[in-house]
């Protein structure tokens, strides 16, 4: 696995439930895009200028051994292999995006120089103002044309993968012309065929939640195209790669915003036990905390669906644990919070039994210092006084337990703060004031 420390989660800014004070303004990570699970990237330094377009270099290989399942490496003639060492080293220089086109129009049927060249471009990509002009110059359809012709060429699918993510993560544009390229299908394509190589997966999640954000028909494309499907396989397939379970979340909460379908899509392919699971993989305190950021999103979506299935898929992998644990960890990204609770509601309204759950696991001082964590904030503290509301009508012990934690404070603060709170909760009060 690589470096934690180099290849930290970001949110995206995809609606105002993210956390947008804490995140960079592409909503994507800045990489050591110089590493590789599977090979070198050029180097950017060799000694070798050449003129714009002019001295742009073609290989004309033995096309018998290109793209076929075998390495590209395989049998050249040495004449071959000087023709394509020349075009890599002029590769390794290259800074402008059409230049890189060029070369890639001249070597398409050679996988070698194609993974060289999205390598090249993900290399480049450090740079933030780099890639948004790839759709105007070609090289997006470039990229998607490589990976289709050369399906088995495993460094071409991750590179190109890479090189797909830092374009759609460059701008509207690009997300356009990936769109019209079937770029979707072909990242898709890509998992199916590597679904144990982490690092194909990992780019792949990234791809699909930039392809996503903020644009609607990406979000359909990538349901109809059995994306969403992917995206669970690989997290089942690679459970100990940590970023392959904390981008297919940020893929799946990406994918269901505001989407009723994608959202149904998750659940019926065990996305909710594939979630509460993937809580368990990530031990990266900062890697996790954002994913289950992202988690907590896809559920709260699924959940949002009023779908009683998947509120009792929820209950019985252990939800009401775990949103009692991310309600008392979370105090940072006050959305998690606000998912958790609002969700809990929902399942106590269904099922009686998670609130008593819910009693038997703490849930009622954790939900109180939540209160008085955000007493500035409308949804928690709506949330929490209806969470009173719930369990007083199951059970006269809970109100004993709201009161020895401050429950009383905790409802009146919330009434005093927000005075429309006061007609619905001042019964509430009321009852409580008789546990005294």
């Amino acid at each position: 696995s690589r470096d934690l420390s180099d290849h930290i989660l970001q949110p995206l800014p995809e609606d105002n439930d993210s956390p947008s004070n804490q995140e960079n303004d592409k909503g994507y990570i800045n990489e050591d895009n110089n590493r590789s699970k599977h090979g070198n990237v050029i180097n950017s330094e060799q000694p070798i200028s050449i003129e714009r377009k002019v001295n742009v270099v073609s290989l004309s290989a033995d096309n018998s051994t290109i793209g076929s399942n075998s390495s590209s490496e395989t049998m050249l003639k040495s004449a071959d292999v000087a023709s394509r060492n020349r075009v890599l080293n002029v590769l390794g220089t290259l800074d402008d995006l059409l230049d890189i086109r060029d070369l890639m129009a001249e070597n398409k049927e050679d996988s070698l120089v194609m993974a060289e060249a999205c390598a090249r471009l993900q290399f480049l990509a450090s740079d933030d103002n780099c890639m948004p002009g790839a759709a105007q110059v070609g090289l997006v359809s470039e990229v998607v044309e490589a990976m289709d012709l050369h399906l088995k060429e495993e460094r071409l699918q991750e590179k190109g993968c890479a090189a797909l993510y830092y374009f759609a993560a460059s701008g509207a544009e690009n997300k356009n012309a990936i769109m019209h390229a079937d770029g979707i299908l072909t990242v898709i394509t890509a998992m199916s065929h590597f679904e144990k190589n982490g690092s194909i997966q990992e780019w792949a999640c990234q791809c699909l939640a930039s392809f996503s954000e903020g644009n609607s028909q990406n979000k359909m494309s990538t349901g109809v195209y059995g994306g969403i499907e992917r995206i669970i396989k690989a997290m089942k397939a690679n459970e100990e790669w940590t970023f392959v379970q904390s981008y297919g979340m940020k893929a799946l909460w990406s994918l269901t915003v505001g989407s009723h379908e994608n959202a149904i899509q998750v659940f019926d392919a065990d996305g909710v036990n594939v979630i509460v699971k993937a809580f368990t993989q990530i031990n990266n305190v900062d890697v996790k905390t954002l994913a289950e950021y992202y988690g907590v999103g896809a559920l709260f979506s699924m959940a949002s669906t009023n779908e009683v299935q998947i509120l009792k898929s929820m209950a019985k992998a252990g939800m009401t644990e775990v949103f009692i644990r991310l309600i008392r960890e979370h105090r940072y990204y006050v959305d998690v919070v606000e998912k958790s609770v609002a969700t809990l509601i929902q399942m106590f309204v269904i099922f009686s039994s998670e609130a008593f759950n819910f009693v038997d696991n703490g849930g009622i001082p954790v939900i109180i210092g939540a209160m008085k964590e955000f007493h500035n904030k409308y949804s928690i503290q709506h949330g929490g006084c209806t969470i009173f509301k719930i369990l007083l009508k199951l059970s006269s012990m809970h109100g004993k337990i709201i009161v020895e934690n401050d429950g009383i404070d905790a409802i009146y603060s919330a009434m005093e703060s927000f005075g429309c709170l006061q007609d619905e909760f001042e019964s509430t009060a009321t009852l409580l004031l008789g546990f005294l």
